[in-house]
């Protein structure tokens, strides 16, 4: 007897939201017994009328055994809603894991597949983590990435999905967004991951890689651009924004002879100033113009 009630209490102790449920259960059916039985004792009359008693009887009885199975399943499925919410969350920073964040990556492409519309990505890296967890440890490593997922999620916008991509990898989907415009959201970003010194690290900066859906390809070719030039600002010197536009600006200049400035960090180039990043553009369009004119002799 001794060794059955305490594996008893071990079940309970394990189990104990499924012994909540199950006493729950069992309470509504006691409760729906017991007032069947009062509704049949001898003078239920005086509680109920007559008809009342007889015709509503399986009513109540259906209206009870209702109760307790919807109780019943409104339990399992917040359970389950939770688990599910533990399964697309990732445990350190709160945000959609991988699963999640490709997942809506898919959706979104898919959309603006179908609809032709812009789609950009940028995927952000933190510089140098290594050396954090190294030199701090793993606990002030997590953190930093938590305190820089904080950060973002209070610079993205509404529209915009944000995840953990990996590691110390991050990636931001950008529905409706070109190029120039997805520049503007990652120099904003990277503005705000410097701007205030981390606890015990100091300051913390990251890289960002931007790509933007031109109409070919497949999702998974837009995350493999946007990590070629993630890696590219990694060469570069960290700290900075890598798209497209950011290479074909320091090729042109290459060409013109002015390497010092091809070398400059975009973001110098490139403020979150819309007037300036136009005047940006308008640079790097410039050798493709000339080219163009010199083709059909204008």
């Amino acid at each position: 007897m001794a060794s059955l009630l305490s594996r008893f209490q071990s079940w309970l102790t394990s189990n104990r939201i499924r012994a909540r449920e199950l006493g729950l259960l069992l309470f509504a059916c006691t409760g729906a017994a017991v007032w069947l039985f009062i509704l049949d004792a001898p003078g239920a009359t005086y509680i109920l009328p007559a008809a009342t008693h007889v015709s509503q009887r399986p009513a109540l009885m259906w209206g009870f055994t209702s109760l307790a199975l919807a109780l019943f399943a409104w339990r399992r499925w917040r359970e389950i809603d939770a688990l599910l919410e533990e399964a697309e969350t990732d445990v350190l920073t709160g945000l959609h894991n991988r699963r999640m964040i490709e997942s809506l990556l898919e959706r979104e492409f898919d959309r603006a597949m179908r609809y032709g519309r812009p789609l950009s990505l940028i995927l952000i890296d933190v510089d140098h983590f290594k050396r954090v967890n190294d030199t701090h440890g793993h606990a002030v490593g997590d953190n930093v990435l938590a305190t820089l997922a904080r950060r973002v999620q209070r610079r993205m916008r509404i529209s915009d999905h944000f995840g953990r991509w990996g590691g110390e990898e991050f990636l931001l989907i950008c529905p409706e967004t070109d190029t120039t415009d997805a520049m503007l959201v990652a120099d904003r970003l990277r503005k705000s991951i410097r701007h205030k010194p981390m606890r015990l690290v100091g300051t913390v900066t990251a890289s960002f890689g931007v790509s933007t859906y031109t109409g070919q390809g497949d999702y998974t070719a837009l995350i493999d651009e946007a990590d070629h030039y993630l890696y590219a600002a990694k060469l570069q010197g960290r700290d900075r924004v890598i798209s497209k536009f950011t290479l074909m600006a320091q090729d042109a200049l290459r060409r013109e002879g002015r390497a010092d400035e091809a070398e400059q960090p975009i973001q110098s180039q490139t403020p979150s100033d819309p007037d300036r990043l136009s005047s940006v553009l308008s640079t790097i369009m410039a050798p493709l113009q000339r080219k163009r004119e010199r083709r059909f002799g204008r």
